[in-house]
Parts: C-alpha cells; sequence; structure tokens
C-alpha cells in the first residue's frame, strides 16, 4: 500500500512539473523548485527520466541571473509527435503537432457530396496514411491520434453509431479499425468537444464552469467544462445542444428528427429560410448573406434574431440545469454576426429565471478549421502525456494525509 501512495506522490510531481512548463515555457532548475515546491534533487531526477524519454530537452541558459546561468528545459519538439483529425459534413481536417505544438503537417479534403460508408473510410484513411507516412519519413514516434466526428458516437467503445449525412455509416468501428492498421492508441470524440480544446485554457482557468456553443455552417454544437474539466458524457458528445428539440412539429433535422435548434440557429438553417421567403431572389453563400444583412434587409435582419431567440431560449434553460458561470459562442472567423451575438444575450436574459439572472457571463469568440484538428492533437497529448486531472484534489490530500 505505501509502494503504490509512493509512486502516485512521483507521478503527480512528474505531472506537474511537466504540465508546468506546458503553460509557462522554458524553465530553470530553480523555477521548477520554487513553482513546485519539491525538492532540487526531485526535481533533477524528473527532468533526466524526462529527458530520457525525449520529453523534455535543454533550451539554452538563462544568463541574467545575478550569478551563474542556469540551464533552461523546455519540451522537447524533435520526437513525440500526435495527429488530429476532424471530419465535418463536407471536409477532413488531418494535423500532425509536434509536443511543443508545432504543426508539422497539415490537409484539408473536401468530399463528394453524395457519400456512402465505404467512400467515407477511403477518404479517411487515405488523409491518414499521408498523415503517418510522413512522419514515418523523419523517423517521428506517433504519441496517438484523435478523431472528432459529428453525428451519433459511442466513444468510449470507438464506434461511429450513426454519420447521419453520410449514407449507411453506421455501426462502424473505426477506431478499432485504426488502431489494427497503425498500431498506435486512438480516440473517438465530438468534433465540437475537441474544437474546444483549443480554446479551453484561456478561458477556464478564470471560469472553470463553462459552456462553448459553436456557431457553424450547419449546426450548433456544443462543449460542457465543470471544475475545468469536460463533462463527456456516456458516449463522448455531451452537451449537444444542436438537438435540442424546439418545435416538434419543426423543419426536418439531419438526423431525422424534427425542430431542433439546428433547423433554427445554424448558418445553414438561415440561408435555407431566406431562400424560402424571397422567391427568385435565392442566395447560396454567408458571404452573400451577410451582405445584405449589412446593407438592412429586413428579411436577414428577422432571420438572424429569430435565430438568436432560439439560441438563447436554449442556452437560458441549459443555465437553469447546469451551473455554469460562462458561455462562450464560438463563430467561424470567416465571417461576424454581431446581430446574432446581442440577440443571443438579450434573447438568454429574458428567458433566465431572475434568482440567477447576471450570474452568467457571456463572451465571444472565432475558430477556424486549422484549429479544430490542433485542438484534437492537443487533445492526445492531454490524455496520454500531460494526463491533465488524473489525480484529484481528494486523492492527493487522502495520501499527503496519512
Amino acid at each position: 500500500m505505501q509502494k503504490h501512495h509512493t509512486d502516485v506522490v512521483k507521478e503527480n510531481n512528474t505531472l506537474n512539473l511537466l504540465n508546468t512548463v506546458k503553460r509557462n515555457g522554458p524553465m530553470t532548475i530553480e523555477g521548477c523548485c520554487s513553482t513546485l515546491h519539491i525538492s532540487r534533487p526531485t526535481v533533477l531526477r524528473i527532468l533526466q527520466e524526462l529527458k530520457d524519454k525525449h520529453v523534455i530537452a535543454s533550451s539554452g541558459v538563462l544568463t541574467n541571473t545575478g550569478g551563474r546561468s542556469a540551464q533552461l528545459y523546455t519540451l522537447d519538439p524533435t520526437w513525440l509527435f500526435s495527429i488530429g483529425i476532424i471530419v465535418r459534413r463536407k471536409h477532413i481536417t488531418v494535423t500532425a503537432m509536434s509536443l511543443n505544438g508545432t504543426v508539422a503537417y497539415y490537409h484539408c479534403v473536401h468530399m463528394e457530396k453524395d457519400l456512402d460508408a465505404n467512400l467515407f473510410i477511403k477518404y479517411l484513411f487515405n488523409e491518414l496514411d499521408s498523415a503517418v507516412n510522413f512522419l514515418k519519413q523523419g523517423n517521428k514516434e506517433i504519441v496517438g491520434l484523435a478523431l472528432g466526428m459529428p453525428g451519433f458516437i459511442d466513444g468510449p467503445n470507438g464506434v461511429i453509431v450513426n454519420f447521419e449525412q453520410v449514407q449507411d455509416c453506421k455501426n462502424i468501428n473505426i477506431i478499432q479499425m485504426i488502431q489494427e492498421r497503425y498500431g498506435f492508441p486512438a480516440i473517438l470524440k465530438n468534433n465540437t468537444v475537441l474544437l474546444t480544446q483549443i480554446h479551453a485554457e484561456q478561458f477556464l482557468t478564470e471560469f472553470p464552469e463553462t459552456l462553448f456553443v459553436l456557431i457553424d455552417d450547419h449546426s450548433i454544437g456544443s462543449a460542457l467544462y465543470n471544475k475545468g474539466i469536460l463533462v463527456d458524457g456516456k458516449r463522448g458528445d455531451c452537451a449537444n445542444l444542436g438537438h435540442v428539440s424546439l418545435d416538434r412539429n419543426g423543419e426536418k433535422c439531419f438526423c431525422g428528427l424534427r425542430g431542433c435548434l439546428t433547423t433554427t440557429a445554424s448558418i445553414e438553417s438561415m440561408l435555407h429560410k431566406y431562400n424560402q421567403r424571397c422567391y427568385g431572389k435565392t442566395i447560396d453563400s454567408l458571404d452573400a448573406f451577410i451582405e445584405l444583412l449589412n446593407h438592412g434587409d429586413p428579411v436577414c435582419r428577422e432571420i438572424v434574431q429569430l435565430a438568436g431567440d432560439d439560441l438563447g431560449f436554449v442556452l437560458a434553460n441549459t443555465a437553469k440545469m447546469c451551473d455554469i458561470k460562462l458561455i462562450v459562442l464560438l463563430f467561424n472567423k470567416r465571417w461576424e454576426l454581431p446581430l446574432l451575438y446581442q440577440t443571443t444575450i438579450d434573447s438568454y436574459n429574458k428567458y433566465i429565471l431572475p434568482s440567477v439572472r447576471g450570474i452568467v457571463e457571456f463572451r465571444q469568440d472565432s475558430f477556424s478549421s486549422e484549429e479544430a484538428a490542433v485542438g484534437a492533437a492537443n487533445f492526445v497529448f492531454d490524455e496520454y502525456i500531460f494526463k491533465c486531472n488524473k489525480y484529484s484534489s481528494a486523492q492527493l490530500a487522502d495520501i499527503y494525509l496519512r
């Protein structure tokens, strides 16, 4: 039992040091000691072990110490790499990234409109083959892969239950296929959850209870964090607000249900509603829609305001149930929709309970397809190298207080 406790303390010290270097950048031995409150011999032992595993590397010296120069240590960018792959309705984005966050490989492929499951799998493995071959040519070690999928997934078991937008793409154990083909670990998550990884750190330090809501071309995604930890749910896609039903007799969603938030507040749904109402004036791009909106088109304004009203209504009801302190609305970097943002906040304030009004703050941020894949690659390192939140405060307190 005592040996188990000692092992836990040693691993916790190692993870704390590793995450401190990740967060602060290059650090000296003395800086590690003072920040983590552990002894110099312990820091030296940990650094040597991490150097032997190509996780930590020397990165020059600090000379302005008032005495002897001090060696700096940072994350090793040369050896360990991860792969992030994000699937959206029309394209697949792949990134290979080093441990220090340097993107070494990036590629995006647009898929054909009429896909079946076999063609989708072919696209997916063609992209993975290219990324894996690129890293192997440089003799890099691949830590693992994270795959972000839309649709209905079973993350813990690695199964695509139903990718509704691809014909017959059901009950496919995609993670088993990846592991058998390449031999390294793989993770399946909802694609929005992985995208928020790139944004989470800047908000979670101040607001550990945060809800991220992504307004995308054809869907509404979300990810919920409680005490700084992702609320993953049973299937790995918890807090999928896009399929909250607002009207059981509403328009049919691609998921097969009717009246989902996605059918009223996604960008594609706004274009669809505009084209329904403006005969002979069809538009097929958001740029055209925004241009009309900026010129004061009354139909555009009404559609955006209705979308914001629905989104604010759903967020208000979510906040009533969950202990949320911050809601971050993520918009694609290709556009700005300040009217949607403000209307959403106004709607939220209209529908929120008076007793909890003023507790939740709103922020807005932007995302890109590239960031989504980077978020997936980050998730691999957090899972297998940095092992964020492996030990709870209660577990450690129980050990240290014995």
